[in-house]
């Protein structure tokens, strides 16, 4: 399209609150940038959802856009896909959006948030033939090494913030400070979630109300679905507001 813009820079919003001080961000990126002069890497590009929330603080949901975290010696910019506006912002540091104008933009924005290079680390673990080939082809003639094990490495040894944290998690989860235990609740089925290992509340609650409303427009077809009308129908009715589904 004429006059659209591959990139923007979207400062939209508040600052949120980190999950760590900055201090504990910069002594992350600090460790990341030795395994870079370890071995001798020009940049690195991180694309896993783990590896992008460790060094920035910020969770994507990719909806099938890539998101990057491309780590210089002198800088650390997150790649996010427009779609997602200001809120990468709000989450971390500098961001630099990509938009959709264009095919494969994402693997442009990469090779202008490098520079000049002659080796770039990136997680072989996670990145896919296809996008892994896109990325080579974009920072050609840099080589790309994989920096999945020493990444992996540094995000075992917990800091003192990161100890902090999971010991405080685990006593709101298991400590008796209300006298009793609290408990995860398992979904009493399976879905298949193709977004994250675990199941969203979401989906357990659309997966409630889908096999709900299969009881209550067939019961004879459906009669598998009764024990979630017992069990569930009247918890469902007791905390719903309004809702488009009728008997």
């Amino acid at each position: 399209m004429a006059g659209a813009r591959d990139f923007e820079i979207i400062e939209n919003g508040d600052r949120a609150t980190g999950t760590f001080s900055d201090a504990e961000m910069a002594r992350r990126l600090s460790a990341l940038r030795d395994v870079m002069a370890e071995r001798d890497l020009d940049a690195v590009i991180l694309t896993s959802m783990h590896g992008i929330l460790y060094f920035s603080d910020f969770l994507y949901c990719s909806f099938g856009r890539p998101f990057g975290l491309v780590v210089t010696r002198d800088r650390s910019t997150v790649l996010a896909p427009l779609v997602d506006y200001g809120h990468p912002w709000r989450r971390t540091g500098a961001v630099l959006s990509y938009t959709d104008w264009r095919r494969d933009t994402f693997y442009d924005g990469a090779r202008t948030l490098v520079g000049a290079a002659n080796r770039v680390g990136i997680e072989f673990d996670h990145l896919a033939v296809a996008a892994h080939r896109k990325l080579a082809d974009a920072l050609a003639p840099a080589g790309l090494v994989d920096v999945t094990e020493p990444l992996m490495t540094l995000r075992m040894v917990k800091s003192a913030e990161e100890i902090a944290l999971i010991t405080e998690a685990a006593r709101s989860m298991y400590g008796r400070r209300s006298g009793r235990r609290q408990h995860f609740i398992e979904p009493p089925f399976h879905l298949e979630s193709h977004r994250y290992q675990t199941l969203q509340a979401a989906d357990w609650i659309a997966g409630l109300v889908g096999r709900l409303g299969a009881i209550w427009t067939d019961p004879e077809a459906y009669p598998e679905n009764d024990i979630f009308r017992r069990y569930f129908e009247h918890r469902l009715n007791r905390v719903s507001r309004r809702s488009g589904i009728r008997r």
